[in-house]
């Protein structure tokens, strides 16, 4: 096949219009979704989990339901839900909800079933999901082992501590981290995905 100038063009034009085209959103604010890991060179990937107080890749959701719920949620799975203004939530069942937000030393978490309690100086803002789908693109996320051995990895953030220092602390010198994205992916089965994690 003979390329000419006009030929060339025309497949230019056609490539960077292919190029220029939007991402397609995977995000719904009106659905619950997960977040899922992003990062390239490592075979971890898939949704974060809430188990324990953390957020998790490598563990089980950890969730309960009381024997007087019936029936309960599947509780297998964990998905969250935005009302757009920067606050990120569990998406429960239970009365009051479960919200999530960062520890004054850098660990994502959320409040417990039916307590509102939380350590002074944490952050509960800042979670707007982006038009690529990516979570709180103005935070650093990163992905921790708690042990050289261990195969569940823990997400933390990074932060500034009281000397102007950028820290996480995530990492202790015997395991290792990995900088990610979080990216919302709506879930296709409506209604809450646990009555509470644990």
């Amino acid at each position: 096949m003979k390329f000419t100038i006009t030929n060339t063009i025309g497949l230019l034009a056609a490539a960077s219009s292919t190029l220029a085209a939007p991402l397609e959103a995977r995000y719904d604010s009106a659905k619950p979704f997960t977040l899922d890991i992003s990062f390239s060179n490592s075979p971890l990937s898939g949704p974060i989990q809430a188990s324990g107080g953390s957020f998790w890749i490598g563990k089980n959701a950890s969730t309960s339901c009381p024997s007087s719920v019936n029936p309960c949620p599947a509780g297998n799975s964990t998905s969250f839900t935005s009302p757009g203004n920067g606050l990120l939530y569990l998406n429960t069942e239970v009365p009051g909800g479960q919200q999530v937000y960062i520890r004054p030393d850098g660990l994502l978490t959320y409040t417990q079933a039916h307590s509102a309690s939380t350590p002074a100086g944490s952050t509960f803002s800042g979670f707007e999901i982006s038009p690529q789908n990516q979570l709180a693109k103005f935070y650093d996320f990163w992905l921790c082992s708690e042990d050289a051995t261990d195969k569940a990895y823990r997400i933390w953030l990074e932060y500034r501590d009281d000397k102007g220092a950028i820290t996480q602390n995530g990492k202790t010198g015997k395991n290792a981290c990995t900088l990610v994205n979080l990216l919302a992916n709506d879930v296709k089965k409506e209604g809450p995905a646990a009555w509470q994690y644990n």
